[in-house]
Formats: C-alpha cells, structure tokens, sequence
C-alpha cells in the first residue's frame, strides 16, 4: 500500500517527540515546564545513541537518507509498535516528487539585446540560468 508524501517536516519532529515523556523512559524531567510535549532533542538523540545535530536534520526534515539502523534503534528507543515504525518510515523518507522538467535553453530580451550594443566600451555578455551565454557585445566577443 502507497502511503501520500509527507510534506512537513515538522511532523516528524512532533512524532519522535511527543511519543514518550522524560519519565517513560527514566530521564530526571526536575518538573520544569517545557515549551513542547514529550522529549527534547537531547533527550531523544541520547536515547537512541545518535548525534543531537543528526537527530535534529532528521526531525527538520533535512536527511532524507536516513539508514535502516538509525530508524531501527529511534524505534526501539521510543518504543514504537510495528505501524509506527512503518510511519516512521514513511515521515523519515518522504516520497520523491515528480521530476522537474528540463529547463529550456534561454534567449536575451530584445531590450538586453540593445543594453549590451550600447555598451561598446567594454566587454559584456548575458548568461542565463544556468550559466549559459545568451548574448554578448562586439567586445565580449573577443
């Protein structure tokens, strides 16, 4: 079964989070009040042996390729059932997007045409997205 593309990458930082209190797992919470239900980074990262700064690119959505073993050991910390690890999954390795398509080779604008022919002083030229050279002056041509 398919399962949609996660679009937030806040929802896999709620979901890490929120699942187990300070308590659950025999951290000292000291009772203070915490901005966010559930565990924080810290928390989460030394429970399931990883670094704080991966943990914290996983939960933010920015690692997309997070390992068999890192997913693995985040369940068995937080205790996950087998359809959470399954969502886990799912929220860690969003699916890919359709493929962009190919950016088409760009042209120069009539008026930047004749920006670059008044500019016969010096050497100019007009790139494009990606680099390309649309159009140059005599000079740039050289």
């Amino acid at each position: 079964m398919d399962t949609p593309a996660i679009d937030t990458p806040a929802e896999l930082g709620r979901f890490l989070r929120a699942r187990l209190q300070p308590d659950d797992v025999g951290l000292v919470s000291y009772r203070t009040r915490r901005r966010v239900p559930g565990l924080r980074r810290e928390e989460l990262a030394q429970l399931a042996g990883v670094s704080v700064a991966y943990s914290t690119r996983l939960e933010q959505g920015q690692s997309h390729h997070a390992s068999e073993g890192v997913l693995d050991t985040l369940a068995r910390a937080l205790r996950l059932t087998a359809d959470e690890q399954v969502h886990l999954r799912d929220l860690a390795r969003p699916a890919r997007g359709k493929r962009r398509p190919a950016v088409r080779a760009g042209t120069a604008r009539p008026g930047v045409r004749r920006l670059l022919a008044a500019m016969d002083t010096v050497p100019a030229v007009a790139l494009g997205l990606r680099y390309e050279i649309l159009a140059w002056n005599r000079l740039g041509h050289r």
